[in-house]
């Protein structure tokens, strides 16, 4: 799989699915987010003083009678080298505080990272220099993500299951796969093979066959 693939897939689940969102930061993180919220995908550019354009991966809104009310910049980080942590250790703050200028409410960053090592370097304070004004980005894993192994649970949230299963595929068995066909079944037929072989590319020989 291309590092592309790696990068644009967890994102286009959170672009099918912005409530996606809430749902991650409330259960793995255990954040205050009303439920009442209508999300929308937010923008993915940020204007910087120079001026320029920064791009980052994804935002989303939370609103009520057309006002935002809380905002979530998601962010894919796999790796985790000194180079890209100077890199994100300035952009990502910026990140942060142009969206709350925005859309005026508490913004929020998260990342999904592929493994525990890089989330917990990525998860290291970005200092910014201003007392008490350090990020400490939310990271998570598929570890994280709770398994899902009621087919009518997998329909009602397919793209957790798509991220978390093959955390949980050789622990949980059959069950788990049972729920991965039964949220493929439920995503739109266009995204339904991408998905799939983002699975499948994820678990051990045996989950795959068993597939």
């Amino acid at each position: 799989m291309s590092p592309s693939e790696d990068h644009e897939i967890p994102l286009e689940l959170f672009r099918n699915r912005p409530e996606l969102a809430r749902k991650v930061a409330t259960e793995v993180f255990g954040l205050d987010v009303p439920d009442d919220l209508c999300w929308q995908m937010g923008p993915e550019t940020v204007t910087s003083l120079a001026p320029q354009q920064v791009t980052l991966d994804i935002a989303l809104i939370g609103s009520s009678a057309n006002n935002a009310r809380r905002a979530i910049v998601h962010e894919v980080q796999r790796h985790a080298g000194a180079e890209e942590l100077e890199r994100i250790s300035y952009s990502w703050p910026e990140y942060v505080t142009s969206i709350r200028r925005r859309f005026r409410c508490p913004t929020t960053i998260m990342a999904f990272c592929p493994n525990r090592t890089i989330a917990r370097r990525i998860r290291t304070p970005m200092k910014t220099g201003h007392p008490g004004f350090d990020l400490v980005v939310l990271t998570y894993t598929p570890h994280d993500l709770k398994p899902i192994v009621d087919p009518d649970q997998a329909r009602e949230c397919p793209e957790w299951v798509i991220l978390s299963a093959p955390a949980h595929a050789d622990e949980e068995g059959p069950p788990a796969l049972e729920a991965v066909a039964a949220a493929l079944q439920a995503t739109d037929e266009e995204y339904r093979g991408p998905y799939y072989d983002y699975v499948l590319k994820r678990l051990t020989d045996a989950a795959r066959h068993t597939l």
